[in-house]
């Protein structure tokens, strides 16, 4: 790792971010709200305020969706040598 960019969403009720993964490690957790995460291989989670997440490279985010309110949270993108790409929508 070289590098951690930080970054601080938002997301309205029911906001679904779509098939996608992560070129690089992604750490994180929920400030406000509720978010239904689902990593490829695993049972979908619901993270709740102050809950902890991790989404590895290279592997499919099936779920990562607010539920009924509006949720926000914080993501630690840890980007190695030269990557500066956060996330692919596939």
């Amino acid at each position: 790792m070289r590098t951690v960019e930080v970054k601080r969403l938002d997301f309205v009720p029911h906001q679904a971010t779509g098939l996608h993964q992560h070129p690089c490690p992604l750490m994180g957790y929920v400030v406000k709200g509720s978010i239904v995460l689902q990593v490829e291989g695993t049972e979908p989670r619901t993270l709740h305020e102050g809950d902890a997440f991790y989404e590895p490279p290279h592997k499919k985010i099936l779920k990562f969706d607010s539920e009924d309110a509006p949720a926000e949270f914080v993501a630690y993108y840890l980007l190695g040598a030269g990557e500066r790409e956060l996330i692919q929508m596939l």
